[in-house]
C-alpha cells in the first residue's frame, strides 16, 4: 500500500506541469454607466454594450474556480486537479496579484493527495511567484524576474488580455445566431449569451500568455490545439451597468491521433467584482527579498 501511494504521488507531481499550465487559461478566457437595457433578443447588440462598458473599466477582483479532470491512454487512473484562486487587477497602473491553492487527487482515493499553494504578482513589466508544494520540498523562495524589453510587446497584449474588455474579448464571435438566454436571479433579469469559440483561437489569442511567452511548450500547445475540442462559454450580463458578472468556461476532448490523451475536462467559473473600486495592490513583505532570475529561468 505505501509504495502504491508513493507511486500515485510521483504521478500527481507528473501531472503538477501540465495541470499548472490549464490554469494560465485564466488569461486567455478561460465594463460602466446605466444605459437602458437593450431587448434581450438581441445578442450582437447587448455583447457590444458590455465590450464597451468593459473598456472603462480600470479595476476588479475576481475569483476563479477550476477543476479539471485528464486521463491517459492506457491509465486506468484518472488525474484530478481543483482550485480556487482570487484576483485583483488594476489596469491602468499595471498591478495585478492572484493567490489561492490548488488541490491534486486519483480517481480510485476520495481524499487529496497533493496541492499548491501560489501566489503571483505582476508589477509593470516585473513578475512575482511563490509556490508551495505539499507533500514537497517545502516552503519555496520568492522569484522575481523582468520581462526583458525584446518582450515589452507581448507583455503589453498580456496587459491588455488582463483587462476586463480583454476578457470579455469573446464576445466578438457573438452572431444573430447565437444562443441566448435571461436568467432571473433574486428577482433580476440577467442577459446569458452562450458560446461554442474554437479552442485554437482561445489557446493561441495574442496576450493569452500561452504561445508568445513560454507558458506552454511550444510541443504542448501545438498538440492541444490539434486536438477536437468541445467548448461551451456563457456570460452573466447585468441588465444596466451591462457588467459581466460571471463567465463560466466548460471544455473537454478525447483522445488524440498519437494516443497521448484519453479524456481532458476543464471548468472554469469566475465571479467579477469591485468594478472600478480603489485598489492597493502591494507586494506582501517577503516579496521584497525574493531571488531575482532572469525570464527565462523563471520557473513559473
Amino acid at each position: 500500500m505505501g509504495a502504491s501511494r508513493s507511486s500515485t504521488r510521483s504521478a500527481i507531481h507528473g501531472q503538477i506541469g501540465m495541470l499548472a499550465t490549464l490554469l494560465a487559461l485564466v488569461a486567455a478566457l478561460a465594463a460602466c454607466g446605466a444605459p437602458e437595457p437593450a431587448e434581450p433578443s438581441d445578442a450582437q447588440a447587448i455583447a457590444q454594450r458590455v465590450r464597451a462598458a468593459a473598456r472603462d473599466v480600470a479595476t476588479y477582483r475576481t475569483s476563479l474556480y477550476t477543476t479539471v479532470r485528464n486521463k491517459a491512454m492506457g491509465d486506468p487512473v484518472a488525474y484530478t486537479m481543483s482550485s480556487v484562486m482570487e484576483s485583483a487587477t488594476d489596469t491602468a497602473r499595471r498591478r495585478s496579484g492572484v493567490s489561492g491553492t490548488a488541490t491534486f487527487g486519483v480517481s480510485y482515493q476520495s481524499d487529496p493527495v497533493g496541492s499548491a499553494t501560489t501566489s503571483m504578482y505582476m508589477i509593470g513589466y516585473d513578475v512575482y511567484a511563490h509556490t508551495r508544494f505539499e507533500p514537497g520540498p517545502g516552503d519555496q523562495p520568492w522569484i522575481k524576474s523582468t520581462m526583458p524589453a525584446s518582450m515589452n510587446t507581448q507583455f503589453d497584449d498580456l496587459w491588455a488580455a488582463e483587462s476586463l474588455e480583454g476578457r470579455t474579448r469573446l464576445l466578438e464571435d457573438v452572431t444573430e445566431s447565437s444562443s441566448f438566454a435571461v436568467e432571473t436571479i433574486e428577482g433580476r433579469d440577467y442577459y446569458v449569451p452562450e458560446l461554442q469559440p474554437n479552442m485554437r483561437k482561445i489557446l493561441e489569442a495574442p496576450g493569452s500568455g500561452l504561445s508568445s511567452h513560454g507558458a506552454i511548450d511550444p510541443n504542448v500547445l501545438s498538440a492541444m490545439t490539434d486536438l477536437s475540442w468541445s467548448v461551451r462559454v456563457r456570460y452573466w450580463i447585468h441588465p444596466e451597468t451591462f457588467l459581466p458578472l460571471r463567465a463560466l468556461f466548460e471544455a473537454d476532448t478525447e483522445a488524440g491521433d498519437d494516443g497521448s490523451i484519453a479524456v481532458l475536462e476543464i471548468r472554469m467559473d469566475t465571479f467579477y467584482w469591485d468594478f472600478d473600486e480603489p485598489m492597493d495592490i502591494a507586494l506582501p513583505p517577503e516579496a521584497l527579498n525574493a531571488v531575482v532570475r532572469p525570464w527565462a529561468d523563471r520557473g513559473f
